[in-house]
């Protein structure tokens, strides 16, 4: 198993709200069924390696198809345990 801390951050939405976008991040990871803590700067997930940074990818492209012009995603770290 493994940890990956995350944040999404969507730029350039022409607003300064981003609650709406912040829902879909994290419905997606929800929905996701992984297990994971919300926290004030990022969200940690816990998985398998691989599912993990495809879950990465997703959540990076996600603010795109709400027409976001910029995303600065940050994977903090990805631990392993055992």
């Amino acid at each position: 198993m493994a940890l990956m801390e995350i944040s999404i951050i969507p730029l350039g939405t022409g607003s300064t709200s981003l609650s709406k976008y912040v829902a879909s991040v994290v419905k997606l990871i929800k929905n996701s069924g992984l297990s994971y803590r919300l926290s004030d700067m990022g969200t940690t997930i816990e998985g398998e390696a691989g599912g993990l940074l495809e879950l990465a990818k997703r959540l990076h492209e996600l603010p795109f198809s709400q027409d976001v012009k910029r995303v600065y995603t940050v994977i903090g770290s990805v631990k392993y345990f055992v």
